[in-house]
């Protein structure tokens, strides 16, 4: 399993999927923040006006480092309350999140930077 800055459970998916269609109209982008702490954001940001919403207390799932190699062992420590974002595209998320036709009791994100 690769070395994510950031693992989290998302919210109910419905909850998600009525957020993201009002966000559709304002931005072609979303930006989704997260930290280890449980804490995710939705951000759209535009000339006129920067929205976003926060949820807290999200489950944060560990991963096993069973059988990966030292080299691939994690080399740094990330302060858990460090926000790691990503900018997708908000049709194509909006998309994924109608697309769920099994309501899934989890759904986790991960996040990995390649700076």
């Amino acid at each position: 399993m690769p070395d994510f800055d950031v693992s989290i459970c998302l919210p109910q998916l419905k909850t998600l999927r009525n957020i993201v269609e009002r966000m559709k109209t304002l931005s072609n982008y979303i930006t989704i923040a997260a930290n280890q702490n449980g804490e995710m954001a939705l951000k759209v940001d535009t000339d006129m006006v920067n929205v976003t919403t926060h949820f807290k207390d999200l489950s944060t799932p560990t991963w096993s480092n069973e059988g990966v190699s030292a080299s691939q062992q994690p080399t740094q420590d990330r302060d858990p309350s460090e926000l790691a974002e990503v900018k997708v595209d908000i049709r194509k998320f909006s998309q994924f999140l109608s697309g769920q036709q099994v309501n899934p009791t989890k759904v986790v994100c991960s996040e990995y930077s390649n700076d």
